[in-house]
């Protein structure tokens, strides 16, 4: 058996650089042979170098032109950019606010994947906070995440009780997807037109017969600090961000934080903040009892 398989990640980023050097350091504490960064704002690139790093700003001579005005077409070019030069095993598209995590060597568990599988899906936890985050390490240190584990009905009714009619805008709880992300095999790439975001759909992902992993978790920071949580929602009420993938309840979100902003004014808007990943001590005992937030430690 081989003793580990070769991996990169490739991310399209526009974030503060504490975003960026962190997804760069946790990546390479993971093992990523490559990290292939691509800076959709030029006016916010970043220079954090290395042999391991490979990083692009994404301006117009680099689209030669024809930048693509949504964000998943231009996150789906990078990625296929970064896997055509890649020379590892597996390559898996990441946000910035999305880190993985595992209880043992990424490459054991993608070598242990079976070779008829070109596609590992790594499905997501997503952050709350135990009060709300005031720094950038105040992100990254919470160690509890909802979890998809106990089911769409048990979710969605735990947490009904929680958000109330605002339930209707997540997806049983989560704020983000619950969709994950995946690990393709990188030979097996030429096999699809793109390189996926999230993963292949239709005939495509049943011919590269797709497994879940049991061992690796995406671990979903949705909700950043609140002044990026709302500049995020409002580019996309604005469509300076124009994201074609984000669905109703997502759009709906925005639209809310925006709302609320605009009508109500910052403290307002931080108690909605609040109202949906800030959970109360007896809250967070109960939902780990139930099952739908799960503990893991802030540590790779």
């Amino acid at each position: 058996m081989k003793t580990g398989s070769t991996w990169d990640v490739v991310a399209t980023v526009k974030a503060p650089v504490e975003y960026v050097i962190k997804f760069v350091d946790v990546y390479r504490k993971l093992g990523a042979s490559h990290i292939h960064l691509f800076y959709d704002d030029p006016a916010q690139s970043h220079a954090i170098t290395g042999l391991d790093l490979t990083e692009t700003v994404c301006n117009m001579p680099y689209w030669n032109g024809k930048r693509p005005r949504a964000l998943e077409k231009r996150q789906m070019a990078n990625a296929t950019v970064a896997a055509r030069s890649s020379t590892s095993d597996w390559i898996i598209h990441c946000d910035i606010d999305e880190h993985l995590h595992s209880k043992q060597s990424i490459s054991q568990t993608l070598a242990e994947v079976p070779e008829n599988c070109s596609c590992l899906i790594i499905l997501p936890v997503e952050a709350v906070f135990s009060s709300r985050p005031a720094s950038t390490a105040d992100i990254f240190d919470t160690s509890y995440f909802k979890t998809i584990r106990a089911g769409w009905k048990p979710s969605v009714a735990f947490w009904s009780e929680i958000y109330g009619d605002m339930v209707k805008l997540s997806a049983a709880g989560f704020w983000g997807h619950r969709v994950g992300k995946s690990f393709i095999r990188r030979r097996n790439l030429s096999d699809l037109h793109s390189m996926p975001i999230h993963m292949p759909s239709g005939p495509p992902l049943t011919k590269m017969n797709p497994m879940k992993s049991k061992k690796i978790t995406l671990r979903h920071y949705d909700a950043l600090l609140p002044a990026e949580w709302h500049r995020k929602h409002l580019e996309r009420i604005t469509r300076e961000v124009l994201a074609i993938w984000a669905g109703d309840r997502r759009n709906e979100q925005s639209r809310l934080v925006a709302d609320t902003l605009r009508e109500d004014g910052l403290g307002r808007a931080l108690e909605l903040y609040d109202s949906m990943y800030v959970l109360t001590p007896s809250q967070i005992e109960v939902a780990v009892k139930a099952g739908t937030v799960c503990v893991i430690p802030p540590r790779i």
